[in-house]
């Protein structure tokens, strides 16, 4: 089994059906062995759009978006989707090729520090450097994309490591696997206390409900709760789909 083969099977095993792909130098590996496994490639006509489609999937399914680029220019021009990921809390994950690990600061074709570009809009950035370290890569890709705050995370894979062949059953496999936002926590009953005492005090009370509540999936709960208590619900613009039907309550 290639490298290749065995990204394709963990993003296979988190529900993975699509990659948002501008092909180019370092990803056939990838493509092929997508193309295997069943996993649909989209093919844009340039970097951003890619990124984009990622970020608005992760964004309206509340599950990990998978986008994939070329090294270099490419790999920047993905940072349009990556930073608006960035900024509205979308699990996204970008995936970029690059030259052989023997090559990488040498002067090799489009050969730029991808990590280093990318850690200041992204949760985490990494540079995989053996086959056998890309399903721990993915596990912790997704496991950081949609923890607390959920946002974009980024693995560049050098085409050596791509093509090189791995024994799959010499690997640790991660048992415990998701690709979705988990945002069900208990608040602190103190702090729940004193909200209720703030609430009651008010004398215009108003509800903003942002990203937490969006990936909660607390819409109807929140409805709930301003229709018992007569208080009204506004979101930021990026927030909107926390509540998605018509309500009294709801002024947008």
């Amino acid at each position: 089994m290639s490298g290749a083969e065995l990204l394709v099977g963990e993003l296979k095993r988190r529900g993975i059906s699509f990659i948002a792909v501008l092909c180019g130098h370092g990803l056939n590996p990838l493509l092929y062995a997508a193309q295997r496994a069943g996993i649909r490639i989209i093919d844009v006509h340039n970097e951003q759009t890619a990124s984009y489609i990622a970020d608005a999937y992760a964004r309206l399914t509340r599950r990990v978006g998978i986008c994939a680029v070329s090294a270099g220019v490419a790999h920047v021009n993905a940072f349009a989707g990556l930073l608006n990921a960035w900024f509205d809390c979308a699990p996204v994950v970008l995936i970029t090729g690059a030259s052989e690990l023997r090559n990488l600061g040498r002067g090799a074709f489009q050969d730029v520090n991808q990590v280093h570009l990318a850690m200041p809009i992204c949760k985490r950035a990494e540079l995989v450097t053996c086959p056998e370290r890309i399903p721990h890569a993915v596990h912790e890709s997704f496991n950081v994309a949609t923890a607390g705050y959920p946002g974009p995370v980024h693995l560049t894979i050098p085409l050596d490591v791509l093509s090189a062949e791995v024994d799959p059953n010499a690997i640790g496999m991660q048992s415990r696997i998701h690709s979705e936002v988990k945002q069900r926590t208990a608040a602190d009953a103190q702090l729940v206390r004193e909200a209720v005492r703030m609430l009651a005090s008010a004398s215009a009370p108003l509800i903003i409900a942002g990203t937490g509540a969006f990936y909660a999936d607390a819409g109807d709960e929140l409805l709930s709760f301003a229709s018992l208590s007569r208080i009204p619900i506004v979101t930021p613009i990026w927030d909107r789909g926390v509540v998605d039907y018509p309500s009294q309550y709801f002024l947008g």
